[in-house]
């Protein structure tokens, strides 16, 4: 490989490599901010796109224990990765996970020890439809996550 082309394919595995790592780690970390700025208050809202530094249509939100066959149904594409199968039988964390253009972009692990996500039901939101409570469970150091009420 020449010299040149060896400097274009160590700037493509940053970007799509390395990269891909920073900006997850950007994202979990402005996330725990964003949690852990809501312990002097009864109540605050998180918009998960004000926390991200890349394109995304929609983010989904997977629980513990959700199987890697369920996790390619509901984002709508199949998708390689440790944490798909490692959510499976980890019950330490939920699994972020954003689409665009129907492939994944992104994916993020946000520790429950940080906070539980409780949404109702739904794990599929589109960007604008990203706004989440952070509340504190009564007579708890608990913090939970959940959908907006309109």
């Amino acid at each position: 490989m020449k010299a040149g082309s060896l400097g274009i394919a160590a700037g493509a595995f940053y970007l799509f490599g390395c990269g891909g790592m920073a900006e997850r780690q950007r994202f979990e970390r402005d996330m725990e901010r964003a949690v852990g700025a809501s312990s002097g208050t009864n109540q605050l809202t998180i918009r998960i796109s004000s926390l991200t530094r890349f394109r995304w249509d929609k983010v989904f939100v997977f629980p513990p224990y959700t199987a890697a066959g369920d996790i390619d149904a509901q984002i709508g594409c199949s998708w390689n990765s440790g944490a798909k199968r490692d959510i499976e039988s980890n019950d330490s964390f939920e699994l972020f996970v954003f689409v665009r253009d129907g492939r994944v972009v992104q994916h993020a692990r946000i520790r429950r020890s940080l906070c539980d996500w409780d949404l109702a039901g739904s794990n599929g939101f589109r960007s604008g439809e990203d706004v989440f409570f952070v509340r504190r469970r009564t007579g708890s150091l608990e913090t939970v996550v959940s959908v907006r009420q309109k």
